[in-house]
């Protein structure tokens, strides 16, 4: 069990893996055509697209939980229950919304206190907030190897898996992400 003598190590060790899940997260999808974000690579499996929705609203429940507010856009909610077939939102739109929400959350989690980590609890779900940044974080890590495999049965290419393991290659990975995404963010309006 965690306390407040070892709570410095274990706020950076979550932090650090976290960042390091969400960046693959984002190299999961990398250079995906536009065209195949809503293909099902299997009957029985929700597209690229819905799986990244799903993520989104994930960390919004979280985000929520904490500030009181929703950052992502709840007319997605139909389609991610697959009550619609079309999202009402833009790929471009629900990414940039993510981009946002994502710099709160890791706001979120620099001004907790390192020694509140194994203590505080969020808001809502009374869940201690180290096994919460452990849940998210293994949610995503789950979800980046399925959007992984799916692009290479669709397209045929996976080129990113786990890639970024020391601080300085993540930097310039996301780094090198953002760069790409912002030259071709219109290519998924």
């Amino acid at each position: 069990m965690f306390n407040a003598e070892n709570s410095s190590g274990l706020k950076n060790v979550l932090i650090d893996t976290f960042e390091l899940v969400e960046t693959n997260f984002l190299l999961s999808f990398k250079g995906i055509r536009p065209e195949n974000l809503l293909i099902r690579a299997h009957p029985n499996v929700n597209n690229i697209f819905t799986i990244i929705v799903h993520c989104c609203f994930h960390m919004d429940g979280i985000v929520k939980s904490i500030d009181g507010k929703r950052m992502m856009n709840t007319s997605l909610v139909p389609f991610l229950k697959n009550e619609i077939e079309v999202p009402p939102l833009s790929f471009k739109e629900v990414i940039n919304s993510y981009l946002k929400m994502s710099t709160r959350f890791k706001e979120i989690l620099d001004e907790i206190p390192s020694n509140k980590y194994p203590e505080l609890e969020t808001p809502e779900s009374r869940e201690e907030i180290y096994k919460w940044l452990q849940r998210i974080t293994l949610h995503y890590m789950g979800h980046t190897g399925q959007i992984s495999t799916m692009k290479r049965i669709i397209e045929d290419d996976a080129k990113y898996f786990m890639q970024g393991v020391s601080d300085h290659e993540r930097d310039d990975i996301r780094s090198d992400w953002l760069n790409w995404w912002n030259m071709n963010q219109d290519n998924y309006s």
